[in-house]
């Protein structure tokens, strides 16, 4: 494991990204272990007993939303990193041999990484790799494939969805939704993490650290019961601080309400003064949306996306000025630690979507500089004959 972890750093992944695969992979290392088993043991049928197994810790996991679908989606992203790992282990240990591939071996698979001729994979397919055969047991119909990019919310819309905000409720809901809004766009918290986060949390601010970048925080409510840091900007956790100390506490005052009546949370109802539910936070940012004429359906995980997209261009930007590799599996890993993201497969599509939007436009740029080219071109030719013209006249 130590060996893998060094080739995926040496393959561009940074720290975080490289705990995250390993973390993905601890689920197999850990069946492995419970059976005694090693990995020349590992077959087709052991894989899927393992599919079954993880699905059963997954859906029984503290937290966890007991869906089937979404714990198939977690196992299946467990799956994807333990054929790659296999295929890593064959290739670099001589001790594994004939472990994995397309033929005559116990673990069926057509995965070659993307250096190796992986580039006619479908590339941004949620399920990319159980049909073409790359990742055979992954489980079918885990509400993955063909499943559309959905509505990224844009610069504009939250400028507007603020100044809505703004000139249509209080002081304290105004902010209050703006700083949910912001939380959303700045560290991709999902409506649950948003809504949980407490008064005290926020408390220990010190503000002659004003200086530094974040402020560490740890969302009592996570997707799977995860207790993942995040880095809030210093600036968004200082008026979080400042909501808590004016608008919010000028709220509770005009009401005659107590905090123990909110449970020590940030955002709470202008109705009972109690802990805003999620669905009432869908509730405002779908109403927001809609009058705004969006797309239905755009809701808090729009906000969402838009972070993923605005750090997947940032991470491909960095890449490309530090010579670094920019596929698309590396650079959704990376993105998808940073938002605590735990399957990076479901960020692919938005990675090669913003790839494609590069290409167009370095396309665009060259050709619109060549048109630029021909243009003065033309404008000095002309100016020659004109010259010319003038001395033959002339004489």
């Amino acid at each position: 494991i130590m060996d893998y972890s060094l080739k995926l750093i040496d393959d561009g992944l940074d720290e975080k990204s490289v705990r995250n695969e390993i973390f993905l992979l601890k689920g197999f290392c850990d069946f492995l272990d419970r059976r005694r088993l090693v990995y020349q043991d590992i077959t087709d049928s052991l894989l899927k007993s393992f599919r079954s197994e993880e699905l059963s810790l997954v859906k029984t996991a503290k937290n966890s939303s007991r869906a089937e679908r979404t714990a198939m989606r977690t196992v299946n992203a467990k799956l994807r990193r333990t054929y790659k790992f296999l295929y890593w282990l064959q290739h670099s240990h001589r001790s594994v041999l004939n472990l994995i591939g397309p033929r005559n071996c116990p673990v069926k698979s057509n995965y070659l990484p993307p250096n190796e001729g992986g580039k006619n994979r479908r590339n941004g397919r949620y399920e990319s790799g159980r049909k073409t055969g790359e990742f055979p047991v992954l489980f079918d119909h885990a509400g993955e494939g063909n499943r559309p990019t959905q509505y990224e919310a844009t610069d504009e819309d939250v400028e507007l969805i603020a100044e809505m905000f703004l000139s249509e409720l209080s002081p304290h809901a105004a902010q209050r939704n703006i700083l949910m809004m912001d939380l959303g766009c700045e560290v991709s918290w999902r409506r649950g993490a948003i809504n949980s986060m407490t008064c005290d949390q926020f408390s220990r601010l010190d503000f002659s650290e004003a200086n530094h970048d974040s402020y560490i925080v740890i969302p009592p409510s996570q997707k799977f019961g995860y207790q993942r840091e995040f880095e809030v900007p210093f600036r968004l956790a200082f008026r979080i601080a400042e909501f808590i100390a004016n608008e919010r506490k000028d709220f509770l005052a005009s009401r005659g309400w107590s905090e123990a009546r909110t449970l020590g949370r940030i955002f709470i109802s202008e109705r009972s003064g109690l802990p805003l539910k999620d669905q009432s936070i869908s509730a405002i940012f779908g109403a927001a949306f809609n009058a705004l004429g969006r797309p239905r359906g755009a809701n808090t995980h729009s906000f969402r996306r838009k972070f993923a997209n605005e750090e997947i261009d940032d991470e491909i930007l960095n890449r490309l000025e530090m010579g670094l590799d920019t596929n698309e599996v590396s650079i959704a890993t990376t993105v998808a630690f940073k938002m605590g993201q735990s399957n990076p497969e479901s960020l692919e599509p938005y990675v090669n979507k913003s790839l494609d939007r590069m290409v167009k436009r370095h396309k665009k740029l060259k050709e619109n500089r060549i048109q630029a080219l021909e243009d003065e071109n033309r404008e000095l030719k002309a100016r020659i004959a004109l010259l010319e013209k003038s001395k033959g006249s002339s004489k």
